[in-house]
């Protein structure tokens, strides 16, 4: 298996512990604390990346990317804390799942990278599948 498939695996886990957990934190307290508390671990996660890896130097346009992609990121977050303190951890997660296929489609779109026949049917399947869990 390819390294980057294998951390790809890694991190899928992570971020469905991470449901899981949220989904905890939410009926426990409030949402936004809960969101609040994450986020300071993040930045306690980015303090430790740039003490073992120095500070990152990248151009302005990487920099911009890279900040913008982290806000939406954030919000992103913060709503499915918010998603998580009433809704249920199967159906939230799955609606969350479809990201890498919005993610697919905006790189088709804004960067031109090119789908494959079978990445189109893994598109369709993915969002059949997501109804599915949804129960529509």
């Amino acid at each position: 298996m390819n390294y980057s498939y294998a951390l790809a695996w890694v991190a899928s886990i992570l971020w469905a512990a991470q449901a899981v957990l949220i989904r905890g934190s939410a009926r426990a307290g409030q949402p936004v604390e809960g969101f609040v508390m994450a986020t300071i671990a993040a930045s306690a996660v980015a303090v430790v990346a740039v003490a073992t890896n120095g500070w990152p130097r990248m151009s302005a346009d990487a920099a911009t990317f890279a900040f913008t992609s982290e806000l939406a990121g954030l919000m992103g977050l913060l709503l499915v804390f918010v998603a998580l303190k009433d809704g249920r951890v199967g159906p939230v997660s799955a609606i969350v799942a479809v990201h890498p296929i919005l993610a697919s489609l905006v790189a088709y779109v804004w960067l031109g990278e090119a789908l494959s026949v079978s990445q189109w049917v893994g598109v369709v399947v993915t969002v059949l599948g997501v109804m599915l869990v949804m129960g529509v």
